[in-house]
């Protein structure tokens, strides 16, 4: 199971008050996608609840927005 590379992109850095605007997910280092939140939000939900594992950078912040 490879990783998957997720980054958020929103409208504050307060992440409890940040509104989600684009997730995006790199499944290689030559294959990446982004979503737009709140018109890809089944896609994102089916991304996140793949068992693969998770990075990021910042990540924890990423969490709490998703």
């Amino acid at each position: 199971m490879n990783p998957i590379a997720i980054d958020c992109e929103t409208d504050s850095k307060d992440s409890r008050k940040a509104n989600l605007k684009v997730v995006g997910v790199a499944y290689s280092p030559t294959q990446a996608e982004y979503f737009l939140y709140p018109q890809d939000r089944e896609k994102i939900q089916q991304i996140l609840a793949d068992p693969s594992p998770k990075l990021g950078h910042n990540i924890k912040y990423d969490y709490r927005v998703l």
